[in-house]
């Protein structure tokens, strides 16, 4: 099946430089690497507005989906899977949403089903479950509860740490210089900063530097002969690392970046050159799509190839070596960070008008983009550590969830660089294990799902002729079957939430009735999906201590009435939204004027239009000018598509008699527009009546939910400002670079912006900064 869908896959470009020896084992390796890219990656990404959460907010969350070959959006999957889990993997809640151009938004809210614990939102799509090792979403968060202890919502169990170190390139030989990384991490996955000692034979002779995340590195001349052990104190506790492994013969390797070259030496030593003199070894650069390879005479104990820095791939660079026999001897990564042309925000513009803010960011590219913008307190401690550029470009290399990656991304100083080759000397992994993986996808059990697909199927030979009832994300059709057809299929069908496919049988009249029929879904239920994950929960930070447990009572009064208040309220605001757009005037219908009107051609007539009909077909005219119909944003150019049309799904008319020209296939014009506006929310009067069946789809869309800012207690309290959030712009369009809204002013002149969005060219959007207010 791979084949098929592999067609229009742009070529792959291998550029290498060996001579005739092991031919056959280049060959192979080639081929294997080869048949590897052709496979498509999709790989997840998912910004959260904050990491915990009070009982009763929304978790507000965005989901960007790409091609890991290329980095741009992906086009071939449109339904995502999103499960919100408990700290012992039981899923809670589940979501379908519909990605388009890459991105899609929702939230989840938290209630009783959710009580106070640790939890995780996991997004995968169904392409996905072909991998061992899919490139899933899975982020952390917390929900608390206000009147818990807070030994119950904030860090305080004992760390208990765990030191490895571990050799460059996997080998450690005798007598040959290697530079070993070192890593200290808690049962949270979190590390510190400490001071590492080298013992051999029980002595110190050196010591290493930990960073914040536990991190750091050291040169080493091992010697087979000797006992050596390290060491770190921490906490009082004293961490001993596994024991190493020094072999006597062997190839080892070391990368050194300069300004201008990447350094690749194989190193080896006198015994291995004995044996080995004047061997060839292959060693290969490769990045997402495209690979290089060079030829290596071990001639001496240093044998350094040199790589220009312009043609390195960006981002991550796998770097492997091979004997002659293609024989994978270890393995490297290297983070090129020349070339990674990222989105960053220039400036944010918050302007005081009353109680809301107008907002204006601007990017320091002109791009059309999609983004995603959390707002939090200036002293919030609650900042999701999520990074659209980590999970992209970085974290399909690495074992395990690492703290802090935003660090790696957002200084770009040589101690960056430094620390994310230690980073990768660590925790690094290569994806391709040159062996075996293309076999393992020909099959594509689960392929990629883009809505989903109606199979119905009639017994009665009378019925030939049925019509597809328009919802939300589906227009009106007309099938008509074939002589010898019983069944007919709907595919990629979109139907939301609250929504019914509705499907009528027409007579010789045209006249629509309800049918039975027989139905067939996929997908039909929601998959499983299996993840072997290290997963670590949140951890509030230690200066949360500071808050008052009084203060953890953040939301006012909240009262059934109150959420109908708000619905009620939300409602005028959309309604007030539509006509202060609209050029005409727009009339919302009601529950009885839905029942009332059999057509819109009743609505019509009634309102002073006149129509006609020319060989069978209908041409409306108002106030002696024709009139031209939108349907839910669509140019209708066959009007007898309104005679059928379901008034029980209509939100809204709009009439517009303004002389202004009207854009069509055919040129400008000047006629009366009528924009019928469909809300498939609205159920019909009955289920079933005499012109349709409806028939509910045991899989929907989730509909987008607005998300809603919870009204806090107290803005000036600490929990507030550590805990709390401002506002969440789940899906705000960047136009030529530049992004507005309004959000509303609580208070607060200095606030944090987490901005992160994804341009239809591959472009990243990340930004993590402090903005203040400007009077106006």
């Amino acid at each position: 099946m791979i084949s098929k869908k592999l067609r229009h896959l742009s070529a792959l470009f291998l550029l290498l430089h060996f001579g005739c020896s092991g031919q056959n084992a280049i060959d192979s390796l080639l081929s294997d690497f080869n048949s590897w890219k052709q496979i498509p990656v999709e790989n997840v990404h998912l910004h959260i507005n904050k990491s915990g959460y009070f009982e009763g907010e929304h978790i507000g969350f965005t989901a960007y989906v790409i091609d890991q070959r290329t980095k741009k959006p992906s086009i071939a999957t449109k339904n995502l899977y999103l499960q919100l889990l408990n700290d012992q993997n039981k899923i809670i809640k589940e979501k379908l949403l519909y990605v388009e151009g890459g991105i899609a938004t929702n939230v989840f809210v938290t209630d009783s089903t959710t009580p106070p614990g640790n939890y995780s939102i996991k997004a995968f799509t169904n392409w996905m479950r072909n991998f061992e090792k899919p490139l899933f979403a899975q982020e952390p968060i917390k929900i608390i509860d206000p009147s818990s202890d807070r030994t119950e919502v904030f860090e305080g169990d004992k760390r208990r740490f765990e030191l490895s170190i571990l050799p460059e390139g996997g080998h450690a030989i005798d007598s040959v210089f290697v530079k070993m990384g070192a890593i200290l991490k808690d049962q949270y996955g979190n590390g510190t900063a400490a001071i590492g000692k080298v013992l051999r034979n029980g002595s110190v002779i050196s010591s290493f530097t930990l960073d914040d995340n536990g991190i750091g590195s050291f040169q080493f001349l091992p010697n087979s002969q000797a006992d050596y052990a390290f060491e770190v104190e921490v906490d009082g506790q004293t961490i001993t690392a596994n024991k190493i492994k020094i072999d006597n013969k062997g190839v080892g390797i070391a990368v050194i970046e300069s300004q201008s070259n990447l350094f690749i030496n194989l190193r080896t030593n006198n015994s291995t050159l004995e044996r080995r003199n004047g061997e060839d070894f292959i060693v290969t650069v490769n990045g997402e799509n495209n690979i290089k390879g060079y030829r290596v005479a071990l001639n001496n104990r240093e044998n350094l190839i040199a790589i220009p820095s312009d043609s390195l791939y960006k981002g991550i660079n796998q770097i492997l070596y091979f004997d002659k026999n293609g024989n994978n001897l270890g393995r490297r990564l290297f983070f090129n960070f020349k070339g990674l042309d990222t989105g960053k925000v220039d400036r944010i513009d918050m302007i005081r008008n009353s109680d809301s803010l107008d907002v204006t960011v601007d990017i320091n590219k002109s791009v059309d983009a999609m983004s995603s913008i959390s707002i939090l307190p200036q002293s919030s401690i609650n900042i999701h550590e999520g990074n659209i550029l980590q999970k992209f470009f970085l974290d399909p290399y690495l074992k395990v969830k690492v703290q802090n990656v935003g660090q790696y991304f957002d200084d770009k100083s040589t101690k960056r660089s430094y620390q994310m080759d230690n980073l990768l000397l660590t925790q690094g992994w290569s994806r391709h294990d040159w062996s075996g993986w293309s076999d393992a996808y020909d099959s594509s059990v689960y392929q990629w799902e883009t809505g989903i697909d109606v199979n119905l199927r009639t017994n009665s030979e009378k019925d030939r002729r049925f019509i597809i009832y328009p919802s939300k994300s589906m227009n009106h059709r007309v099938i008509e079957l074939d002589q010898d057809s019983t069944a007919f299929q709907l595919d990629d069908v979109i139907v939301y939430d609250e929504e019914y496919l509705r499907v009528g049988k027409l007579d010789r009249k045209g006249r629509s009735k309800g049918v039975k029929l027989y139905a067939r879904y996929s997908p039909d239920h929601f998959p499983k999906f299996r993840s072997r994950m290290v997963f670590y929960p949140v951890k509030i930070k230690e200066q949360a201590r500071e808050i008052d447990p009084d203060q953890l009572s953040v939301f006012g009064n909240a009262e059934m009435l109150g959420e109908v208040l708000i619905e009620v309220d939300r409602e005028q605001k959309r309604r007030d939204s539509i006509q202060d757009k609209a050029w005409g005037d727009v009339h919302f219908f009601s529950d009885a004027e839905r029942i009332g009107y059999t057509t819109i051609d009743q609505y019509l007539q009634r309102n002073g239009f006149q129509v006609e009909y020319e060989q069978g077909f209908p041409k409306y005219t108002h106030l002696n000018r024709p009139v031209s119909f939108i349907l839910n944003g669509d140019f209708l150019y066959q009007i007898d598509r309104i005679l059928t049309l379901d008034t029980s799904i209509i939100d809204y008319v709009e009439i517009d008699n303004t002389l202004r020209p009207i854009p069509t296939v055919t040129g400008l014009n000047t006629n009366v527009r009528v924009e019928i506006s469909l809300d498939p929310k609205l159920l019909p009067v009955e289920l079933q009546d005499e012109r349709f069946s409806v028939f509910k789809l045991p899989l929907a869309f989730a509909s987008e939910i607005e998300f809603y800012t919870p009204n806090y207690l107290d803005y000036n309290s600490e929990a507030f400002k550590k805990l709390g959030v401002i506002d969440w712009q789940g899906k705000l369009q960047i136009e030529n670079g530049k992004a507005e809204f309004t959000m509303p002013y609580v208070g607060q002149d200095s606030m944090w912006f987490i901005i992160e969005g994804m341009a239809e060219d591959g472009t990243l959007i990340h930004s993590v900064q402090q903005a203040s207010v400007t009077q106006d």
